[in-house]
């Protein structure tokens, strides 16, 4: 099943899956590595993501050619792309989607741009299963605006591979949760590099 195409203001187009037949009003939210082909990500997550609700999947504004996507290392206009994209879904949904706690993947570069989205707006995106985090996506006041906004998060969890070069970052942002008492879990695979 091919995702759905959504037009988003001002951005590339995003795509979506509704939800099955009898599963939530949330959305579940992913965001790509760099160079992704992002319908094709779309539909590896469809198949777990539509039993719990929507799945959103928008593109980053950066073409890297042949179809392959990236953020341009631009978490602002990442933020504002999300927004739009969610609000696009809001209305062709015809608001069959809740108004927050909805749960945010991000991986590689759609990691800095979950990161940066999760500190700042918290009240909508309560639940993050970030892939290969960094604390150094946490620009500038990220980590007060963590402090900050921490008592809307719900659960955040951290999966780099063993062989990933960010696990020394990763396990430096799980210390991080702990430190500011978030509920957090680390999945640190042996048999997983940078994917």
């Amino acid at each position: 099943l091919a995702p759905r195409e959504l037009a988003v203001a001002g951005h590339a187009k995003a795509f979506y899956y509704p939800p099955a037949k009898g599963t939530g009003r949330r959305v579940i939210l992913w965001l790509h590595g760099r160079g992704a082909h992002v319908a094709d990500d779309c539909a590896k997550w469809a198949p777990v993501a539509r039993r719990l609700g929507w799945l959103l999947c928008p593109q980053g504004d950066e073409d890297r050619g042949g179809g392959a996507r990236g953020w341009a290392n631009n978490a602002e206009l990442g933020r504002e792309n999300v927004a739009k994209a969610l609000a696009a879904l809001r209305k062709k949904s015809k608001n069959a989607i809740e108004p927050g706690k909805h749960v945010m993947i991000g991986f590689s570069e759609g990691a800095f741009v979950a990161m940066q989205l999760g500190v700042h707006e918290t009240s909508t995106w309560s639940r993050w299963l970030i892939l290969a985090a960094n604390d150094g996506y946490w620009l500038g006041d990220g980590v007060q605006r963590l402090r900050e906004q921490k008592r809307n998060l719900r659960r955040v969890v951290l999966l780099t591979g063993a062989s990933d070069e960010v696990v020394a970052e990763t396990r430096r942002t799980f210390a991080i949760l702990e430190r500011e008492k978030v509920t957090a879990k680390l999945v640190v695979p042996g048999d997983l590099g940078h994917e």
